[in-house]
C-alpha cells in the first residue's frame, strides 16, 4: 500500500546457483508501469555477483534494474513483470568426487512476478500552500543582498531538499508587497540516483525588483507536503527577507485635465500665419485603386511563398525516397542500424537506434544536444501534446536500448523488432512534433 505520489522503489534481481555461467542476457519484452511517474535509479553496468542465501540455498545475485515509481492516481495499479532471456551453462560430474565438467550453453527465459499496488488518496483538508509534494523535505530561503536601490534586481533563492518526486515539485508561492515586482523563478534540479531511492534538491531563484524606496518586508515563505510515514501534512516556513531600498520612485505619468490637455500645458495658441494649409477636395484614399493593390500585394506574395515551399518539400521528399516515412537524416541513421543488424553487431545496433531517437528529439524539440534527461524530454513532449501512449513507447524503446548492455549477441529477431518499433515511433513523432528548420541550400 502507498499514498498517491509516494515514492515506491522496485528492484529486480537475478538469482542463479554458484558454478552456473551466464551469457547473452537481455530483456525479452517491454516493461511498463501504467499509472506511475517513473525515475530510473543507477545500477552497475557490469555488476559483481553477490552471494545470498534464500530458503537455505546459496545463490549468486546481481541487480538488473532499479526504478522509483510515483503513483499518479488512487486505486489498484499494476506493474508488468520483467522478462529476460539468457544462456546458461551448468556443470556435471561423471562420478561422485570426480572432476566437474561443463555442459553446453542452453537458452533460458525468466520472468519476475507482476506487482500490484493499492494506492490511497491523500487526506482532505490539505493546507493552502500544498501543491502535491509527498515525501520528506526541508527548505531554506535567502537573498543575495538585503540592501538595494530602486530598480535594481535582487535574487531570492528558495531551495527544497529531501526525498520524493522532486521533478514535478512546484515553486513555492511568494506574497510580496506592492512596492516590489516579482518574476517567475528559474529552476535547477540536482537529483541523486545512485542510492536506493530518489533524493536531491530543487532550487528556485526569483528576481525581485523594488519600485520605491523604504523598508520592505516579504511575508514568510511556506511549503507544504504530505509525510507518508506520519500520515499527515506538514508545512515548512522560512522567514521572508527584509529589503532596505534607497532611492526615489520613478516619476509617474503626466495627468490630463478634463479637456484632454496635459496638466501644466502652457503652449500659446497657434496663429493662423504659422499653420500650413492643405487642400481637402482631393480624392479619398479608399477611392484610389493603388490602395487596394498595395493591400493585396503582401497576400499574393505570401500565397506564392507557401505554394513554392510546398512544391519544394514535395520534390525533396520524392528525391529522398524515404520508404520508412522518417526524415532523410533519420533514414540515414536507420540505415546504419540496419547494417549493424545484418552484420550481427548488436551493441552498435542498439547504439545507432538510441542515437537516432535522441538526435531526432533534439532536432525537433530544439534542445541543445541529444543527451537530454527524461524529465526534460517529458516536459517538451507534453508541451507539444504528444500522446501518453507514444511517450511511453518512446521511453520503453530508449530503456530497451540502454539496457542492451545486458544483451550482447542477441538473435536477429529481437533486434528486428526493435528496428520496427523505432520506425513506428519516429513516424508518430513526425506527426506531432514541429518540422525541423530547413538548412539553406547552395548551388
Amino acid at each position: 500500500r502507498a499514498y498517491q505520489n509516494e515514492q515506491v522503489v522496485v528492484e529486480y534481481r537475478l538469482f542463479y546457483r554458484p558454478g552456473v555461467r551466464l551469457r547473452h542476457s537481455r530483456l525479452a519484452d517491454s516493461w511498463n508501469a501504467p499509472g506511475f511517474w517513473r525515475e530510473e535509479l543507477n545500477v552497475a553496468s557490469r555488476p559483481t555477483p553477490q552471494p545470498q542465501r534464500v530458503d537455505g540455498q546459496r545463490y549468486e545475485t546481481v541487480v538488473l534494474k532499479r526504478v522509483a515509481l510515483f503513483p499518479t492516481r488512487p486505486g489498484t495499479l499494476n506493474v508488468d513483470p520483467l522478462r529476460i532471456e539468457t544462456e546458461a551453462q551448468g556443470t556435471m560430474r561423471m562420478r561422485e568426487g570426480g572432476p566437474a565438467l561443463r555442459g553446453r550453453f542452453e537458452s533460458v527465459r525468466l520472468a519476475s512476478q507482476s506487482l500490484s499496488l493499492t494506492v490511497r488518496p491523500l487526506p482532505a483538508s490539505a493546507p493552502a500552500s500544498f501543491e502535491g509534494a509527498v515525501g520528506q523535505f526541508s527548505m531554506t530561503a535567502r537573498v543575495d543582498t538585503p540592501r538595494a536601490t530602486v530598480g535594481d534586481p535582487v535574487s531570492l533563492t528558495v531551495q527544497v531538499q529531501g526525498t520524493g518526486n522532486l521533478t514535478t515539485l512546484s515553486p513555492p508561492r511568494l506574497d510580496v508587497p506592492s512596492a516590489i515586482e516579482a518574476y517567475e523563478p528559474t529552476v535547477e534540479s540536482d537529483l541523486e540516483r545512485n542510492g536506493r531511492q530518489i533524493r536531491g534538491a530543487k532550487t528556485f531563484t526569483y528576481t525581485l525588483t523594488p519600485r520605491s524606496g523604504g523598508r520592505h518586508a516579504l511575508a514568510p515563505i511556506e511549503f507544504s507536503y504530505f509525510d507518508p510515514e506520519a500520515g499527515q501534512y506538514r508545512t515548512l516556513r522560512a522567514e521572508g527577507p527584509v529589503l532596505d531600498v534607497s532611492g526615489e520612485a520613478a516619476p509617474r505619468a503626466v495627468g490630463r485635465t478634463g479637456e484632454g490637455l496635459p496638466v501644466g500645458d502652457i503652449a500659446a495658441p497657434m496663429s493662423a500665419e504659422a499653420g500650413h494649409w492643405v487642400r481637402t477636395d482631393r480624392r479619398s484614399l479608399y477611392r484610389q485603386p493603388w490602395t487596394y493593390m498595395a493591400l493585396l500585394l503582401p497576400i499574393l506574395l505570401a500565397g506564392g511563398g507557401i505554394v513554392y515551399r510546398r512544391r519544394w518539400q514535395t520534390l525533396g521528399s520524392t528525391s529522398s525516397g524515404a520508404s520508412d516515412g522518417a526524415p532523410g537524416a533519420v533514414q540515414d541513421r536507420l540505415r546504419d542500424a540496419r547494417r549493424h543488424l545484418q552484420n550481427g553487431v548488436e551493441a552498435d545496433f542498439y547504439d545507432a537506434v538510441e542515437q537516432t531517437l535522441r538526435a531526432v528529439l533534439a532536432e525537433r524539440l530544439g534542445l541543445d544536444g541529444p543527451n537530454a534527461t527524461r524529465a526534460t524530454l517529458d516536459r517538451h513532449l507534453t508541451r507539444h501534446e504528444v500522446p501518453d501512449d507514444l511517450r511511453e513507447a518512446l521511453y520503453e524503446l530508449l530503456d530497451r536500448c540502454g539496457e542492451a548492455q545486458y544483451a550482447p549477441g542477441a538473435s536477429a529477431s529481437p533486434m528486428r523488432s526493435v528496428l520496427d518499433e523505432a520506425q513506428a515511433v519516429l513516424r508518430r513523432l513526425d506527426e506531432h512534433l514541429p518540422a525541423p528548420r530547413k538548412r539553406s541550400m547552395t548551388a
